[in-house]
């Protein structure tokens, strides 16, 4: 599953890794990202073809489907298996995707002693997107807001040891192609999600502090014994 991550790397160099200009949003860094709050997403420009389109939505999303409990907090994960049949997933599987930005994530290993917070990123330290799907939705207000969730799939090799799901993190090749609408094959879309099992990545075990959202600074990052 995936239920903290992070994104402080410079809005100037997501805006040139995934291709979208960086004066439409204001980015502050989090190094805690937790379910509800506002995430950096990326979907397709509708007026612009050449340039993607960032957008903060809810992290968490709302569905007419979703029953009470998750209605209260969203739902964080959608496991990529059973989305495309799934009555809350199904139709935003094929229409609605979209790029969740991060810089790494975090995750907790069960041990004798409790659990144990790791943090896991990309080999090489840099930005990455989650395979994301997103609806509209509308606050108690009325208001009209964009929620989503991060797809999910079987912990690959190097993530068994920590947990057994995993958030999907998609290729680069693979990006433009799961936030084209007009990509609605099952097959494509199924087989973006899967060639990340050899994806490399690094962890590193973590203090507790990461396990409150109130604690946002660098120390969540910083590697304990």
């Amino acid at each position: 599953m995936c239920g903290r991550f992070t994104l402080f790397t410079d809005l100037s160099e997501l805006a040139k890794r995934f291709d979208f200009n960086p004066s439409t949003v204001q980015l502050t860094k989090n190094f805690n990202v937790a379910p509800s709050q506002a995430v950096l997403t990326v979907v397709t420009n509708p007026l612009e073809t050449k340039l993607t389109h960032p957008e903060f939505m809810v992290w968490g999303l709302r569905t007419n489907w979703s029953n009470r409990q998750s209605m209260r907090s969203g739902i964080i994960n959608a496991r990529a298996e059973t989305a495309a049949d799934k009555p809350s997933f199904r139709l935003l599987f094929r229409q609605k995707r979209c790029l969740v930005l991060a810089d790494g994530f975090y995750e907790w290993v069960k041990t004798d002693s409790g659990n144990r917070p790791m943090r896991i990123q990309l080999k090489d330290g840099s930005p990455f997107a989650f395979a994301g799907l997103w609806d509209n939705n509308f606050d108690i207000d009325g208001n009209t807001v964009k929620t989503c969730t991060i797809l999910t799939t079987s912990a690959n090799t190097f993530m068994q040891p920590i947990h057994h799901r995993m958030p999907v993190i998609l290729k680069r090749e693979a990006e433009t192609k799961w936030i084209d609408p007009k990509l609605n094959s099952l097959d494509d879309i199924h087989s973006m999600i899967f060639q990340n099992r050899d994806i490399r990545l690094q962890s590193w075990q973590v203090s507790n502090l990461v396990n409150s959202p109130l604690n946002n600074d660098p120390k969540c990052l910083e590697a304990v014994n």
